[in-house]
């Protein structure tokens, strides 16, 4: 309960938070990209309370977005998963899923679960009541402006959009569009971060980070680390390939069933993953 700071949530957005003004603070984009909720949440630390409770509010933060798929998934509509019991097996896979150790309550991650939160609009109904409406829309615009993964749902919203033509469809196609347009921008003139991606390591990342560790936990992690040393073969091109085969067999599976949902999904998923792990490996 004392609260912590994580990596550049204290070295970067606080400081900045701490020592400059607010203008400055939110017309300045960090590391490559533009992060508005970070910025939100540090400047409340820096500035509404006293030092020592600073972390405490970052982490309050960080849980407010932690619960909003969850929040999303019980009060929603969802065609795919009318049933209640659907829907709590959904709320209990966000709660017990193995996290990474560096996504847990700190607001430099909260952009993993503005994106999850990103895929539950897109898969639910949009809503009739012009409240839920537009807090759903303020979610989309934040979730844009806070790093870029989210972005990465737009084309989807393209297809439903294009699909359903609901009119509320539209408007979070444009809230969605907005900011990640704002957020390219900021990309495309910012120096960015020294990053090489480093391809050949991909589908080792995918298969790591995607599969084993969040539905085995770290010590399956390991063994599949020593699995690697055992079968180098599999840490090279063409045996790498081989590590998309959940990718391959969920995703027939999906075609099977003709299930739009879950391609979806699959699709949000595959692009955020693909993104995040190419570019910090």
């Amino acid at each position: 309960w004392p609260g912590r700071f994580w990596g550049e949530e204290a070295t970067i957005y606080f400081r900045e938070a701490f020592l400059r003004s607010p203008w400055e603070v939110l017309l300045s984009p960090d590391l490559g990209y533009y992060s508005l909720f970070n910025k939100l949440a540090t400047l409340a630390a820096a500035r509404g309370v006293p030092l020592e409770w600073a972390p405490l509010v970052t982490i309050g933060f960080a849980l407010g977005i932690q619960v909003v798929p969850a929040v999303l998934l019980l009060f929603a509509r969802f065609p795919a998963w009318p049933a209640w019991r659907q829907r709590a097996a959904g709320v209990a896979l966000i709660l017990l899923v193995q996290p990474n150790q560096e996504v847990w309550l700190n607001t430099i991650n909260s952009q993993y679960f503005l994106c999850l939160a990103t895929g539950l609009v897109l898969i639910s109904t949009p809503p009739a009541d012009r409240r839920a409406h537009g807090a759903r829309l303020g979610l989309l615009v934040l979730a844009g402006l806070t790093g870029i993964v989210s972005a990465l749902w737009w084309p989807l919203f393209l297809l439903e959009h294009r699909r359903t033509r609901h009119p509320r469809r539209l408007h979070e196609l444009m809230a969605l569009g907005a900011a990640a347009a704002l957020q390219a921008v900021v990309v495309l003139a910012g120096s960015g971060r020294a990053v090489q991606p480093v391809w050949s390591l991909l589908p080792l990342a995918l298969a790591g980070k995607q599969w084993v560790l969040p539905l085995c936990g770290y010590r399956a992690f390991d063994g599949f680390i020593d699995f690697l040393r055992a079968w180098p073969g599999l840490t090279r091109f063409p045996g790498s390939l081989a590590l998309f085969l959940p990718y391959v067999a969920v995703a027939a599976g999906i075609w099977r069933q003709r299930n739009r949902t879950a391609g979806l999904l699959l699709a949000g998923a595959a692009a955020v993953a693909v993104v995040s792990l190419a570019f910090s490996l």
